[in-house]
């Protein structure tokens, strides 16, 4: 999951294609966001963002695709994959301008308690990295949750989850019917997946990007703490 997110990253970056106001997040942000607010629930008003969270909301998290595009003034939409209730995984956007959290689960399943968390703490961090000027327009409000309805009952073998989350992605990226996809197709494009995967393992841009590559000084540390 998280290679395809790379992918993504540096076709935005190199303009690849049309999408740009965008940010692919990787598993590492979902767990760390979920220690976190544990951390906030408790006491909302004297909680503070660690700065590793706000590295990801100014782009310099996840450091393989650095982009140091800011929530918020260069990005508009944040796209991830959140494994939910421990067998499945589902497509997550959230839209800073319309200040929603959209979900998109092949099941047609509701998830707003694997949610909730985010709903609560990116518009934290979208304030928090916003310019001095724009700070004090940013109200800390939560984001709505829109748990988008299916056309169909998707994956009925239960067992490509994962191909339908990625592909859900990439429609709502590139604007493509959702209708589109169903379980007569799901396998063809489970191998497109692993055809993309393997081109860009051999692909001198992804390869050269890669030798680029600095860690992020939260990484660095000889033992990370997700609980921190």
């Amino acid at each position: 999951m998280d290679a395809v997110m790379f992918i993504w990253r540096v076709n935005t970056t190199l303009k690849r294609w049309a999408p740009s106001r965008v940010a692919f997040l990787n598993a590492m942000f979902c767990l760390q966001i979920d220690a976190a607010y544990n951390k906030f629930f408790p006491n909302k008003k004297a909680y503070e963002l660690p700065d590793f969270l706000l590295g990801y909301g100014r782009g310099e998290l996840p450091s393989h695709g650095r982009t140091d595009q800011v929530w918020g003034v260069d990005v508009d939409h944040l796209y991830f994959l959140l494994f939910v209730n421990g067998n499945h995984w589902v497509t997550v956007c959230i839209n800073i301008i319309e200040k929603k959290v959209e979900v998109f689960d092949c099941g047609g399943r509701k998830n707003r308690q694997y949610v909730e968390k985010f709903a609560a703490m990116i518009h934290r961090i979208v304030k928090a990295v916003a310019p001095p000027e724009r700070q004090k327009h940013l109200l800390l409000a939560s984001y709505s949750i829109v748990d988008v309805p299916m056309k169909m009952i998707l994956n009925k073998f239960c067992c490509d989850y994962g191909a339908y989350a990625l592909k859900h992605l990439e429609c709502h990226l590139l604007g493509i019917d959702f209708s589109l996809l169903d379980d007569e197709i799901i396998m063809g494009c489970i191998q497109k997946i692993d055809v993309d995967l393997w081109e860009a393992a051999h692909d001198p841009i992804y390869v050269e990007a890669m030798t680029r590559y600095v860690p992020s000084p939260w990484e660095r540390e000889e033992v990370f703490d997700l609980g921190d």
